[in-house]
Parts: C-alpha cells; sequence; structure tokens
C-alpha cells in the first residue's frame, strides 16, 4: 500500500515534468526556430502522445482493472447534459469564425482537435481513472477531494509555459471545480466515456474561440456559465455519494 502510495504521487510529478517541460521546450522552439505554427503544434500533439502512454501505464499500475469506457450510463448522464447544451451554444457561436481562416490556421486548428482528444484520454485516465479509482476505497468524498486537488496542482505546470501567475491561480481554481465535477461524474455514471468526450470537446471549442480572436457575449455568457455549473452539480452530487466507504464500486459494477 505505501509502496502504491508513492507511486501515485510519483506519477502525478512524472506527469506534470512531462507536460510542463515538454510544452516549455515546445515554445522555445517555436520562438527560436521560427517554424510554423502547425508545426508547434505537432509538437505538442506528440507530447500528448507520450502522456497518454504514461497515463494508460499508471491506470494499470494502480488503477482497479475494471472498464474504463461502459457504454451504459443510466439515467445519471443528466446530469452533465447542460454542459453538452451550453458547449454546443458557444460552438455554434463561434462556428462562423472558422470560415475566416487561412489554410495554415485551419491546418493547426485541425491538428489541435486531435491534441484535445489525447488531452482529454490522459487526463481522465490518470486523474478520473487511475487517481480516483485507488483512493476511492477510502470513501467517494474523501476521492473526489483528492482527485480533483492532484488535477488542479498538475496544472501549476502550465505557469512554465505562460509565464503569468494570475492566470496560472485562476486556472488552479477552475481545474479544481471542473475536478471535483468530473470526479463525481465519474463515479455517478461508473464510466470515463461522457466525460471524456465534453472535455476534448471543451478544450476544441475554447481554441476555436482563441482563433476567432474575440469573443461575443453568448460565448462568454456560455463558459462562464459551464463554470458556475461545475460547482453546483459538483456539490449536489457530492451530497448524494454515501459517506460509508464501499470498494469497488466506482467502474468495476
Amino acid at each position: 500500500m505505501i509502496k502504491k502510495n508513492k507511486f501515485m504521487l510519483l506519477s502525478v510529478v512524472v506527469y506534470s515534468l512531462i507536460s510542463g517541460v515538454g510544452g516549455l521546450l515546445a515554445a522555445v522552439i517555436y520562438q527560436l526556430t521560427g517554424i510554423s505554427y502547425a508545426s508547434y503544434m505537432l509538437i505538442t500533439l506528440s507530447i500528448q502522445c507520450l502522456l497518454v502512454i504514461w497515463s494508460i501505464y499508471c491506470y494499470k499500475k494502480i488503477g482497479r482493472q475494471g472498464k474504463l469506457f461502459n457504454k451504459a450510463v443510466g439515467n445519471s448522464i443528466i446530469w452533465i447534459t447542460p454542459h453538452y447544451i451550453l458547449l454546443a451554444i458557444v460552438l455554434f457561436d463561434n462556428m462562423k469564425s472558422i470560415a475566416t481562416l487561412d489554410n495554415t490556421q485551419i491546418l493547426s486548428l485541425g491538428i489541435y482537435f486531435f491534441t484535445s482528444i489525447f488531452i482529454a484520454v490522459s487526463e481522465e485516465v490518470m486523474f478520473r481513472g487511475a487517481i480516483l479509482q485507488y483512493v476511492l476505497g477510502r470513501g467517494k468524498r474523501k476521492a473526489v477531494f483528492y482527485s480533483a486537488a492532484l488535477f488542479s496542482v498538475f496544472h501549476l505546470s502550465n505557469i512554465l509555459i505562460s509565464g503569468n501567475i494570475l492566470s496560472t491561480a485562476f486556472q488552479l481554481i477552475s481545474t479544481f471545480f471542473f475536478g471535483l465535477f468530473a470526479s463525481a461524474i465519474v463515479i455517478k455514471q461508473k464510466t470515463l466515456l461522457p466525460i471524456l468526450i465534453y472535455h476534448a470537446l471543451w478544450d476544441f471549442t475554447m481554441q476555436i474561440t482563441i482563433f476567432s480572436e474575440s469573443s461575443s457575449l453568448l460565448s462568454t455568457l456560455g463558459t462562464s456559465s459551464s463554470q458556475l455549473l461545475n460547482i453546483i452539480i459538483a456539490f449536489i452530487l457530492l451530497g448524494t455519494l454515501a459517506k460509508r466507504k464501499k470498494k469497488g464500486e466506482l467502474i468495476n459494477e
């Protein structure tokens, strides 16, 4: 148990180093060599591939060997449906800006589509797969908070890339509440699939808003409402989770 506890913490440290140092090196190469933005995105995609491999290894090492991608989620899908609706609104609102992109930007956006999938897979398998399942035996609520805290702390590595302390601080807060929401959803639905798909689409949609260079009031309200919903639904679901410890109840059922 002690060895697994140490490996769990080590897994997050290594994951953070791959993400932070890899992202920093990619940014330095982009700035110093003058490569195209599409090439920079390909380097970023390669880093995400490494993170997927590492997260799957960690899951096999410390996660419970249940199915991560059960198809049936039952009535609990209602808890994530509002997020999909808000995401669709933001995506639709920004679709018109895609028509104004040049070929290079479209190529970069296409690469980021796959990057967003790899980001979602690695982060969900690591934090809602390996970490959440490993800590679940100590209690559902404790597992949710522990997984969310590690997910938030992991994003400290982004300061190596952005260098913006204020932006990183805001991201730590928002990712903590998203971690609470995502972990509670996974326990409720006993599958990573719905939250993983949402995670990938969210990252991709946010990249589209960056390319559009201007956010409409509708998009701003949509993204803000999604973050507010993370907090509300997370605490509602936390209130429904049993206090007693139940082993093997996350995805193995």
